[in-house]
């Protein structure tokens, strides 16, 4: 039995990126006839929807009338056909068998099995920040069992439609939706596997900007989650946790500017590993700050 299968991509001002997502998405060995592609919008303004109409005429395009990478998946799963749910983003380009070898994986685990991860490369090393592998979005839990929380990055996974159903889909509120979906599948009794052979690559930060700004977005979805879930990923919200927070950040961006950045500089090492003590400061720096915004919003929702 071939399974009908639902791609879904969130979508927010992609013109520079769908295009290529798309066109590697219909260049799958997976038959076309077996599987549909969901552009899910967030309300893009830079042309990419005339572009996706234009090039990609068999693309159905879904609007998400909330904001958040979360919310689009939920409208793209809402308008599925599909039994099974395969999720990309729009920025990432598929492998020619990628959604063949998610299929093959989830057809030899059992029911229990809610979602497989795939493996997730860098689609680019021009850049210096591109070669740092700590910022690379890379499915590292499910690859070496690392971190309290197993889940499916959603640049490179499959769903069985029933348990996401079940679940209510994806809670568009947390940033980091996938994180909090695999944790609410774990808890309901759900497993999540890995298939390294289903390929898919992603862009990762570039520039020391978007290194910046990833770092600072990712420092406040974690203080959300955490804040959820303090059973497992502790009390967030309490003085003494900030300040423990602040005082790490302080000794980890004092020690890579003032130690670790100069002794670099004084070693033979490439480019990227001289600078890794600088770009792991700025990450860090970063991290503490969208950390400090979620706990001073969390503060000032508590007063009221």
């Amino acid at each position: 039995m071939t399974h009908y299968v639902s791609v879904v991509i969130p979508c927010y001002n992609a013109a520079n990126t769908i295009g290529e997502c798309l066109s590697s998405l219909e260049a799958q060995t997976y038959p076309r006839e077996f599987y549909e592609i969901i552009v899910a919008d967030n309300g893009s303004t830079d042309g990419c929807l005339d572009l996706i109409r234009q090039k990609f005429p068999q693309v159905r395009i879904v609007q998400a009338v909330q904001k958040g990478s979360g919310y689009a998946r939920n409208a793209g799963i809402e308008a599925a056909e599909g039994q099974l749910i395969a999720s990309i983003d729009a920025d990432c380009v598929a492998d020619s068998k990628w959604i063949a070898t998610l299929v093959e994986a989830i057809e030899r685990v059992s029911d229990e099995v809610a979602a497989i991860g795939g493996m997730i490369e860098p689609y680019s090393y021009k850049t210096t920040i591109e070669h740092f592998e700590d910022f690379w979005i890379k499915q590292e839990n499910l690859r070496q069992g690392k971190g309290l929380v197993r889940y499916a990055e959603t640049p490179n996974a499959i769903f069985r439609i029933g348990p996401l159903r079940v679940m209510g889909g994806f809670d568009g509120t947390m940033g980091f939706d996938d994180a909090d979906l695999g944790i609410r599948l774990q808890k309901a009794g759900f497993r999540i596997e890995f298939a390294p052979g289903a390929i898919v690559k992603h862009r990762n930060p570039s520039t020391w900007h978007e290194l910046f700004r990833h770092r600072r977005k990712y420092g406040a979805f974690n203080f959300k989650l955490a804040q959820k879930y303090p059973e497992l990923l502790g009390d967030v919200t309490d003085p003494r946790t900030a300040r423990r927070v602040q005082l790490e950040t302080i000794r980890r961006v004092c020690g890579g500017i003032v130690i670790k950045f100069p002794l670099a500089l004084l070693t033979k090492w490439d480019k990227p590993s001289r600078l890794w003590p600088l770009a792991d400061a700025v990450a860090a720096l970063a991290n503490y700050l969208g950390y400090r915004d979620a706990y001073v919003a969390f503060q000032r929702s508590s007063h009221h």
